[in-house]
């Protein structure tokens, strides 16, 4: 099974009709089963007013079920943006829970949890997307990964990963407080010593290495005990050779086992 974690970057950049049709083609070469999207936006500029997942579902065949769940309404744009998890195969389950946001917090997006159910051979596989506030507001990093952590112990029954741009480097209390749960950083575990930088893109047309690696999957017990063959790399690393563009100011994170 292959999963994906991927920031779509939302329509900030003006790039997005550009943007999407490389999107769908480097997910169509990929077969991931699953894939999570952060900063999905919708509003009314598509012609049949479909939100940016939907869009890429659209172009992609083989992946009739999606989840979406808006976290907060931009309204001054009239916009949304949330959450979203493309998949081959309808999940078993899913749910979400929308993390604590305060009128004092510096980051003042409001912040959701996807998680998903599928079932990999008989074996049951949780999948948690997420999209943690900026590092600048480190109470609420630490309030979001506390609530996901916490909620992920009260649901998950077996393998799980945990996964989305959490906006936190290694030195941060989000990776302490997974680690410290009892987590594996799927990189780090193998590709130790590899920075693994993810953000941003941008970087790379100044050949210079990324600054931050944000974006992740991590396992917990269950999985490393159940999984086999695991490797992890990253995706959307080129430029569209047609337009010139990055596919988002994020790269990708696919992960690839079996049970």
């Amino acid at each position: 099974m292959k999963v994906l974690t991927f920031n779509l970057r939302n329509y900030t950049d003006d790039h997005w009709d550009e943007r999407l049709p490389y999107i769908a083609q480097v997910l169509t070469d990929l077969e991931p089963d699953a894939a999570a999207f952060q900063e999905v936006r919708g509003q009314n500029d598509d012609p049949c007013c479909r939100n940016m997942a939907q869009q890429v579902q659209a172009l992609c065949s083989g992946y009739p079920s999606l989840v979406t769940i808006p976290a907060m309404c931009y309204a001054s744009q009239a916009v949304w943006e949330g959450l979203s998890i493309l998949s081959k195969t309808a999940p078993a389950d899913w749910l979400y829970q929308q993390l604590t946001w305060r009128k004092d917090d510096i980051d003042q997006n409001r912040r959701v949890m996807i998680w998903a159910k599928y079932v990999v051979d008989g074996r049951p596989l949780w999948v948690s997307n997420n999209h943690f506030a900026v590092p600048d507001d480190a109470a609420q990093q630490k309030r979001n990964v506390t609530e996901v952590l916490a909620a992920l112990d009260s649901i998950v029954g077996g393998p799980a990963l945990l996964v989305g741009d959490l906006n936190a480097t290694q030195e941060s209390v989000v990776w302490s407080k997974i680690d410290e749960a009892g987590w594996t950083d799927l990189w780090e575990e193998i590709h130790d010593g590899d920075a693994g930088g993810t953000y941003p893109t941008e970087r790379t047309a100044k050949d210079a290495p990324l600054d931050k690696r944000i974006d992740y999957q991590w396992a917990n017990a269950a999985f490393m005990n159940a999984a086999t063959g695991t490797t992890i790399e990253r995706v959307f690393t080129e430029k569209d050779p047609k337009t010139g563009l990055f596919a988002s100011d994020h790269l990708g994170v696919l992960t690839e086992f079996a049970f």
